[in-house]
């Protein structure tokens, strides 16, 4: 699994690095999204156990500890970084570009805390205890935009989370540059923004709108359910999907 690899290189190097010693490696988890989303906070809550076996068996003189929360809302971030602080935590991971705005605060209050924020684009952090890593997936949605190019009939339409993140402006823009480098510079894209990453009836609306009210024959989605995909599937839709 892609994010057991990941965690595990990076805790790895953080629990060596630190040289944090003792009977204890306490690790806490924060989530925005519900661990039973079948998809984005699914997959690295899957994660999250398996890595808790392999630092256990690499660290078996060690007692390994790792607490996740789930739903972790913006306005609640500072309250649970301090919940988790206070209870023992040695490193917290939060595991999506939501949390990078608060991410060098926190680092900044709990500098004998270390953090790893999945943030690609919150760029080189100067604190000493904030770990910033991830992928940019604009590369791949560039190369869905020629697929869906090539297989357009009607429109193209996508849904996303959060129009103001960058991690979401560069995959949109990169899907249309894809899209258009196959049908031309004048081709658009439907795109509808949620306001959230995971909203399983509002992402079974969004297609449903997208398929009776703009006839769009394509279908991609940068949110967390399945269900976007799942009502392609059942209407002869095309679905791009990522985070589940």
């Amino acid at each position: 699994m892609a994010h057991t690899d990941v965690y595990y290189s990076i805790l790895l190097l953080l629990l060596w690095g630190l040289g944090i010693e003792g009977d204890i490696i306490h690790l806490c988890y924060m989530y925005y999204g519900p661990i039973n989303d079948l998809g984005y906070t699914f997959t690295h809550n899957m994660a999250r156990k398996e890595l808790h076996e392999r630092l256990q068996t690499e660290f078996p003189e060690a007692r390994v500890i790792s607490d996740y929360v789930e739903n972790v809302a913006k306005q609640n971030h500072t309250a649970v970084v301090d919940a988790s602080v206070a209870k023992g935590c040695q490193i917290i991971i939060a595991t999506s570009q939501t949390f990078a705005d608060w991410a060098v605060t926190a680092a900044r209050r709990h500098w004998n805390v270390t953090f790893a924020v999945r943030a690609a684009f919150l760029g080189n952090s100067t604190e000493p205890n904030l770990i910033v890593y991830g992928s940019k997936p604009y590369v791949a949605w560039y190369r869905a935009g020629i697929v869906a190019g090539l297989e357009r009939q009607s429109c193209v339409a996508m849904l996303v989370s959060m129009h103001d993140l960058p991690l979401i402006v560069s995959s949109v823009n990169a899907f249309t540059m894809g899209i258009q480098s196959v049908l031309g510079s004048a081709e658009r894209v439907h795109v509808m923004d949620l306001g959230t990453w995971f909203d399983e009836t509002a992402e079974r609306v969004a297609a449903a709108v997208f398929h009776k009210a703009l006839k769009c024959d394509i279908v991609a989605h940068y949110t967390d359910s399945f269900q976007a995909m799942d009502y392609a599937s059942a209407n002869g839709q095309y679905g791009i999907s990522m985070n589940n």
